[in-house]
């Protein structure tokens, strides 16, 4: 035996590995059929600040299951389980829960790593979690009564924070099974001649706080990946509507820039981080938030111009933007354009070095009076020179 065919042998082991490891990737591929859409936060965003983008009060989905914390509120899940089954006499748990696992492989792909979960485990959350929100809704339309969440004015708004976190989805499409299953035939209103209300618009009414005006229509013909994509898309401007669409920026950023989903999900946009990049850009001090107030452009709720600036100055902290192609590129040329201007740059150069305060300005002014009576007084000598005054005969 040569010591080549020593050394294939001795490879064996190692090549059957590597090809077996091959053999695996070539099967994820090809079942892939498309992106996922619930990821963790980008670890140049998430920093020093993690903690904001953990849930506070409630888990949904397998990132933060069986944290210590959240654990109460575990039970109240298993409270609307059974409210939901309730709700419907026809429903059985043997039907959601068969919904559910045929819908779980396909749920398993929309996470952005693999899930440590048994089977049997990722089906039971999905069921708990899923019909939690699904009742929750259903509560926040019909009943406005949301039991042991309700027993504190902080819980609520805790619970809204976490419904719309990145790490704390799970897929539309299970919630979407979930009340087709379940009680969608209480909104059918199929003898009062008026159309269903869909888990769309229940969705939507909570995330907008009842906001729905122009929103259906858009709504309607995007594929929801989950409620914080929902969110996203109440949030981003409607290209029917001409002229401006003011927001609250404030909310609307923390709710998406601190959560980083346009980061992770190229297809859900840049309006966000085009419109922070944008403020960041145009931002540095607090002269430069009074002067924004002052046009009616923003209207902070903060306690003053300078935590204004640093919130914004902060906000695209890690994250990403094409500036080549985004949302305000026409307006990020048309600023740069103006800047550039020689004309421009010296009449900011005027207003800064001597508008910027009243006594500046009484002192220019006061300077200019000054230099035209030197040159009146300079031309009545020159001429009394030139044409010295007659003296009488």
């Amino acid at each position: 035996m040569t010591a080549a065919t020593e050394i294939v042998l001795e490879m064996d082991p190692l090549l059957d590995s590597i090809k077996e490891k091959l053999k695996i990737i070539k099967i994820q591929t090809l079942e892939e059929e498309e992106p996922c859409t619930i990821y963790r936060v980008v670890p140049s965003i998430r920093g020093e600040d993690g903690a904001v983008f953990d849930p506070k009060i409630i888990s949904i989905g397998p990132f933060h299951q069986n944290k210590k914390h959240l654990l109460p509120m575990e039970e109240i899940k298993w409270c609307y389980l059974h409210k939901l089954l309730s709700r419907v006499p026809e429903n059985t748990l043997e039907e959601l829960l068969g919904v559910v696992g045929a819908q779980a492989p396909q749920a398993r792909k929309m996470y952005s790593e693999k899930l440590c979960l048994e089977p049997d485990a990722f089906v039971k959350m999905l069921l708990l979690d899923g019909c939690f929100i699904v009742e929750f809704l259903v509560r926040f339309v019909l009943e406005k009564n949301h039991g042991q969440l309700t027993d504190t004015n902080w819980k609520m708004p805790l619970v809204r924070s976490d419904l719309l976190l990145l790490e704390n989805q799970i897929p539309f499409f299970i919630l979407q099974s979930l009340f087709d299953s379940s009680v969608s035939s209480l909104f059918d209103f199929k003898n009062q001649n008026d159309p269903p209300i869909t888990l769309k618009e229940l969705a939507l009414s909570y995330v907008t706080q009842g906001r729905l005006e122009i929103l259906l229509e858009s709504v309607n013909n995007v594929k929801i990946h989950h409620l914080l994509h929902l969110f996203q898309i109440s949030l981003t401007p409607n290209p029917a509507l001409s002229g401006p669409q003011p927001f609250s920026c404030m909310k609307m950023l923390m709710q998406f820039l601190r959560k980083s989903f346009e980061q992770c999900c190229p297809n859900s946009g840049s309006h966000f981080t085009s419109y922070a990049a944008l403020m960041d850009n145009l931002i540095n001090t607090p002269m430069d938030v009074v002067v924004l107030q002052d046009c009616g452009i923003i209207e902070s709720k903060l306690g003053s111009d300078n935590e204004v600036a640093i919130f914004f100055n902060q906000l695209c902290r890690g994250g990403y933007l094409d500036y080549e192609n985004h949302y305000l590129i026409e307006v990020f040329k048309d600023v740069r354009k103006f800047s550039s201007s020689s004309r421009h740059r010296w009449r900011a150069m005027l207003i800064h070095d001597y508008f910027s305060n009243p006594w500046a300005i009484i002192s220019f002014a006061a300077a200019f009076v000054l230099l035209g009576l030197t040159i009146v007084q300079t031309v009545f000598a020159i001429l009394s020179y030139v044409h010295p005054p007659k003296q009488p005969t």
